[in-house]
Formats: C-alpha cells, sequence, structure tokens
C-alpha cells in the first residue's frame, strides 16, 4: 500500500517508478520465503519431537503397567502352586477336603499352564530358576500386556520397542532371599531420528515378595 501511494513521487530527488517498485517487492518476497522456511522447518522439527515424546511416555506407562501386575501375580504363584494346586490327594499322600478344593476349583475353573499358560503356572519355577524362571515372567508380561504373543509383540513395536517382544530381556531377573526380582532391559527406536536422539536404553525394575513358607531360604536366578 505504501508503495503504491509513493509510485510516481520523488523521494530526496529520486522519482520512484512501478519498475522500482516491483523490484522492491521481489526482495521482499524473497526474504518473506526464507523466513517462512525457517519457521516451518523448525516449527515440523519441534513437532516430531514432541510427537516422539508421547509415544515414549505411552511406552513405558504401558510396559510399567504390565510389569508391575507381572510382579504381583507371580509373588502368589509359589503359595498357589505348593499349597493349592499341588495338594491333590493320591494313594500315597491323601490330603482331604484340600486336595478337592485345589483340582475341582483352581484347576476346572481357570485353567492350567498348558490351557492359559499366560496367567497360571504350576512349575515351581521360584525354586528352579533358570529357564523354568524366564518363562514364567514373560508369560506372565505377556499376558498382562496383551493376552498373547502375537498382539504383544506387535503391540511392543507399535510402541517403538527394538525387536517388539524379543527385544525385552528378563535375563538378569532372579529371585534373592525370598524376593522376586524383575529386570527388564529394553531398547526405545525414538520416533524420528534427531541428531544424536535415537535409541534409548531402558531397564525396570520391580521387587516383591513371594508368599510361601520359608520364603526367605529362596534364592534362584536365570543365568
Amino acid at each position: 500500500m505504501i508503495l503504491i501511494i509513493l509510485q510516481g513521487q520523488s523521494i530526496g530527488g529520486i522519482d520512484i517508478t512501478s519498475k522500482q517498485i516491483a523490484k522492491i517487492c521481489k526482495k521482499q518476497e524473497g526474504v518473506i520465503i526464507i523466513e517462512a522456511c525457517i519457521t516451518v522447518t523448525a516449527f515440523t522439527i519441534l513437532m516430531f519431537f514432541f510427537v516422539g515424546f508421547f509415544v515414549l511416555f505411552a511406552s513405558h506407562n504401558a510396559i510399567t503397567n504390565a510389569l508391575l501386575e507381572t510382579s504381583m501375580s507371580l509373588s502368589l504363584d509359589s503359595y498357589a502352586t505348593s499349597k493349592i494346586k499341588n495338594s491333590m490327594p493320591t494313594q500315597e499322600n491323601y490330603r482331604g477336603v484340600g486336595g478337592w478344593i485345589g483340582e475341582v476349583i483352581v484347576k476346572q475353573f481357570f485353567g492350567n499352564e498348558y490351557s492359559n499358560p499366560h496367567y497360571i503356572s504350576d512349575s515351581t519355577w521360584y525354586s528352579d530358576g533358570g529357564y523354568q524362571l524366564e518363562t514364567a515372567i514373560r508369560n506372565r508380561f505377556v499376558g498382562y500386556l496383551s493376552g498373547n504373543v502375537y498382539e504383544a509383540d506387535r503391540f511392543l513395536k507399535g510402541l517403538r520397542i527394538k525387536n517388539g517382544l524379543n527385544g525385552v530381556d528378563f535375563s538378569e531377573s532372579s529371585i534373592e532371599n525370598g524376593d522376586l526380582i524383575i529386570r527388564a532391559n529394553y531398547t526405545f527406536e525414538f520416533l524420528f531420528r534427531l541428531g544424536t536422539l535415537t535409541d534409548i536404553d531402558a531397564t525396570q525394575k520391580y521387587v516383591s515378595r513371594l508368599w510361601m513358607k520359608d520364603a526367605s531360604l529362596q534364592n534362584a536366578s536365570i543365568n
């Protein structure tokens, strides 16, 4: 508007022509384009960072909840297995009504580790350790995360966990003085790779007291 008003007038003895006005406008357009490119680029990078951070936050919360439920659930297995599930009456060891409760109520209504492996374990993983301990932790984690292995793997990959379910390592978990210690190591792949912000290694640890007689004497490890 100012340039239009100045057209045909003179400033400091210099006449302003339409060509000069067009030249000035062209220079201004170039500056505006450069400024817009810088602003849009900075805003886009900032938005990518926030989206990646929100995915990281959601991933952490999902794994945290599943691990917490896993820890609390497994802490009851030792009591359930030793006092209820394995208290069935036999010819060598008749245990009366308690045995029938373990057989009928627990196994018939809730199943066993073959029919419902993600929520029930009939093995003595809490004393055997090794593969059974890691399997019990992983199965229960899958159960509380999504219900089955396929969905758990797909869910974790969607949350940018590197290698999905296989990327969650429980090998450092153990039982020490009757405490179940679950250590989960995994790597979060940032949604958008911004400079050095690419992969983030994370570790979560949960401790639960095993429900069993003389629990303080229990020690086991995976390795």
